[in-house]
């Protein structure tokens, strides 16, 4: 895992984080059967985490940015199970 100097304040502390694998760039995309990748577009990556009622939207760094994606977390709040 890598870890960058301007995320170690965002990620102290933060419950329910988990620090995000980062892509790399390749030429190719790995083959064989147990390989799974992604292309990557821009814009943003999140990790939403939903606990009961309460949804947030993690950064890559760690900073919860949920009240800037209201339509994420009215979307996570319905699903069942844990996420």
């Amino acid at each position: 895992m890598r870890t960058y100097s301007h995320d170690r304040p965002a990620m102290i502390g933060r419950r329910g984080f988990i620090a995000p694998c980062l892509p790399s760039k390749v030429t190719r995309p790995p083959t064989g059967p147990d390989w799974v990748h992604e292309i990557k577009h821009d814009g943003y990556r999140l990790m939403v985490r939903r606990d009961g009622a309460r949804v947030r939207c993690f950064t890559k760094g760690g900073r919860d940015w949920a009240d800037r994606f209201p339509a994420i977390v009215d979307a996570a709040l319905p699903l069942r199970g844990p996420c």
